[in-house]
């Protein structure tokens, strides 16, 4: 699975991926009859993902976490992929939570959990190509 900038592996593993859709409707009340309902586009798709990272048995995982960080601090959408390449679309990332557990000696944790809120966009224009480009440098 890719998210942006970061590749996820052993080092930044994903544990459990859900995603949730939504159909707005406006709805108009009508007398003696049920309301009415208006499709009115899609409405917010979400992803969220959630995983581990062991950055003292796998050699890392911090700087994915640092990745996912940058990139939702850009304010930028970024590509999103299952593992098989099928990609999910873009998509802005609207939280990141990261708690340390297992506190060592240096008070760095030894298993760090994570959850990335995702939230579907359209695609971007090209306007945007040097923003998503330079979150892969």
């Amino acid at each position: 699975m890719r998210l942006g900038p970061v590749e996820f592996d052993l080092a930044v593993n994903p544990q459990e991926v859900t995603r949730k859709t939504q159909t707005p409707y406006a709805v108009h009340p009508v007398v003696g009859a049920r309301p009415i309902r208006e499709f009115t586009g899609e409405g917010d798709g979400t992803f969220s993902i959630t995983g581990v990272v062991f950055p003292h048995h796998f050699g890392g995982g911090r700087l994915g976490l640092a990745a996912l960080e940058i990139a939702r601090q850009a304010h930028t959408p970024v590509p999103f992929m299952r593992g098989n390449l099928v990609p999910l679309g873009w998509v802005l990332i609207e939280a990141l939570e990261i708690s340390d557990s297992e506190i060592g000696q240096f008070g760095i944790g030894t298993e760090v959990g994570f959850t990335a809120t995702l939230v579907l966009t359209d695609r971007p224009t090209v306007a945007l190509a040097p923003a998503i480009l330079s979150l892969f440098a």
